[in-house]
């Protein structure tokens, strides 16, 4: 999906009723995400795209627009912690993989997962720079709430760094054990798993939808 397509459909999503934003914003997010290469860099554009669009619905508003404004917010912290659970899993499945990674990767992974805990609290305070009025409020309100209390994927992201860094020291015993380096993998081949599960909890996302439309 191009930027400007996701911030259009995220901006359409805020004029829905609040109670459906959350949950349409979470799902652009996450099928923008699996549709391009996981990268830190990458899914901070991806944020950057789905916040200006909170922003112009938000402008479009004139009723419950603070409510709206943070169910949509509420809804990307959503995307991030299917992004943190898929992230989770695919280190369970790289680890079974034994020597087929190295150290170096999942160091890289860690550097990684430490960047995007503060993804969340980083959007927020964007959003408030950029908005205007009572959607500026409302941006720093949340900004000020991720920054004292921390969000629900960056807790996510802080056990991921915990299993990360476990990892890592168990790599680092084996390989001193053997006598032998680890294979230097792809730096995509993990990135690859995380994909992989994330488009797949896209298409369910979405099958499950078309199952709900259906007469």
């Amino acid at each position: 999906m191009e930027p400007k397509q996701l911030e259009q459909q995220v901006s359409d999503a805020l004029q829905q009723d609040p109670r459906e934003i959350a949950e349409r914003v979470r799902r652009l997010t996450l099928d923008a995400l699996s549709g391009r290469p996981l990268d830190t860099a990458g899914m901070r554009e991806t944020f950057a795209t789905v916040t200006d669009g909170v922003r112009t619905g938000a402008a479009k508003r004139s009723a419950r627009m603070e409510e709206a404004v943070k169910e949509a917010m509420h809804g990307m912290d959503g995307a991030l912690r299917n992004f943190a659970e898929a992230t989770s899993l695919a280190i369970q499945e790289a680890r079974g993989k034994g020597k087929d990674y190295s150290a170096e990767e999942f160091a890289s992974l860690l550097e990684d997962v430490k960047s995007l805990q503060s993804l969340m609290a980083d959007t927020f305070a964007k959003g408030a720079r950029q908005a205007t009025g009572a959607a500026q409020t409302t941006f720093t309100q949340l900004a000020d709430h991720a920054r004292i209390h921390g969000t629900s994927a960056g807790r996510e992201l802080v056990e991921i760094q915990g299993k990360l860094t476990q990892t890592l020291a168990e790599l680092t015993r084996e390989t001193i054990s053997d006598g032998a380096h680890t294979l230097q993998a792809s730096g995509r081949l993990l990135a690859g798993l995380t994909a992989g599960f994330l488009r797949g909890i896209a298409d369910r996302l979405q099958d499950s939808a078309d199952t709900h439309e259906k007469p």
